[in-house]
């Protein structure tokens, strides 16, 4: 890999940043994680776990979808930011639909991303023109499924989730492979003009949508203590749900989103896409998903710190704080990025403080997560140490 991904590096062009908007527009889509980490605190249970990732693995491939359109098509005209809002009204509703949306709000829901996926494809052919429709139908498609799902119960409405995601999964084949057959250009052409991203754009807007996330758990701690009586236990089983939230801010941004830049600036248009595809949604979601999981995990135990949790709140939380490592590892795995085999080898040790949890309390459970994401740093800061001291002589 470039030399320039390993070692702190500097980017040439600066590029473009994010702009206002763009982060209203993620404070919305955050509404969606907070909406279904309300789902899954209503019913800790691994059939909801499993809806709930259902859930959300359908929307965030349309967040990602906007990400990328606004990569390519700037809102800086009236007529895009209009367009926008209304993408954003229609995340809105999917958001209000989310917490009874497998019981009698699911029309609503598909109705609300039809419109997300109309917004844009419509913004797309600003910057693709007519082969929008390649990436325009397929998306169509799975909202029309999700749609359809509302009608149905049971196995029924599971299946027609299920054929929505295989509908985006195979989406940017088809966008790889279907435009540009007319006229004559190639798959790299092609796949030079998806990858056509400016990196430092397309890496900060994911970074603000992961700390927007991030606050998602902060407000958890709120909701978790709610009413009851500010004691010197409280205020410490909160300080400890800030620092494993801290430690997983810590782990992505201190090194990885600067070095995730330098790795997309030092890749070739036509492998750019399929990058930003593998680290950007497929390593992403586990990330996301184990901010909800904790932030439901911190809500259920946080005002029961001295007591044995049940096996789900405890799951929950340790569970949460083991895919967002899995996640991350992942995206470190992508990108190249080293060292990988701390954080693979902390994946399993925080899954375990589950088994602690639920053996002695909330409270060492919690400690023993900080411990191990601290841990965790601290030897890989010895590691950066180690090398850079190497590299010197």
């Amino acid at each position: 890999m470039n030399s320039a991904v390993e070692a702190p590096g500097h980017v040439a062009d600066p590029g473009r940043r994010v702009t206002t908007l763009e982060l209203f527009f993620d404070l919305v889509f955050v509404f969606v994680l907070t909406q279904l980490t309300v789902l899954l605190t209503a019913d800790l249970s691994f059939a909801t776990a499993g809806r709930v990732a259902l859930v959300f693995v359908v929307l965030f491939w349309m967040y990602a979808a906007y990400a990328y359109l606004t990569n390519q098509v700037p809102p800086d005209r009236p007529s895009r930011r209009l367009l926008l809002m209304l993408g954003m009204a229609g995340f809105m509703v999917c958001a209000l639909a989310i917490p009874r949306v497998f019981d009698d709000t699911g029309v609503v829901f598909g109705l609300g991303f039809l419109l997300v996926v109309v917004v844009h494809t419509a913004l797309y052919t600003r910057s693709h023109g007519y082969d929008s429709i390649w990436y325009g139908v397929p998306n169509a498609l799975a909202a029309l499924s999700v749609t359809a799902a509302g009608t149905v119960d049971g196995l029924a409405a599971d299946g027609l989730w299920l054929l929505a995601l295989v509908l985006q999964f195979v989406t940017p084949f088809i966008a790889e492979r279907g435009p540009g057959r007319a006229d004559g250009r190639t798959p790299d052409a092609l796949r030079a003009q998806l990858g056509s991203l400016d990196p430092a754009h397309f890496v900060e807007r994911h970074g603000l949508l992961l700390i927007v996330a991030f606050g998602e758990s902060v407000i958890a701690i709120g909701i978790g203590i709610g009413d009851l009586p500010l004691t010197a236990g409280l205020f410490g089983g909160a300080f400890l749900a800030l620092a494993v939230v801290t430690a997983l801010w810590w782990t992505y941004f201190v090194r990885d989103e600067r070095l995730a830049e330098a790795a997309f600036a030092a890749t070739p248009p036509p492998a750019r896409f399929r990058l930003a595809m593998n680290a950007y949604y497929y390593a992403f979601l586990p990330m996301l998903l184990g901010i909800a999981f904790l932030a439901a995990g911190v809500k259920k135990t946080l005002g029961h710190l001295t007591q044995h949790p049940h096996t789900a709140p405890a799951l929950a939380l340790a569970g949460g704080v083991a895919l967002f490592l899995a996640g991350d590892v992942a995206f470190r795995a992508v990108l190249r990025l080293r060292p990988v085999r701390f954080r693979l080898a902390a994946v399993p040790v925080a899954l375990a403080a589950a088994l602690l949890g639920v053996r002695t309390s909330a409270a060492v459970e919690l400690l023993a997560l900080v411990a191990v994401l601290v841990g965790m740093l601290a030897v890989e800061a010895r590691w950066g140490s180690r090398v850079q001291a190497l590299a010197r002589a």
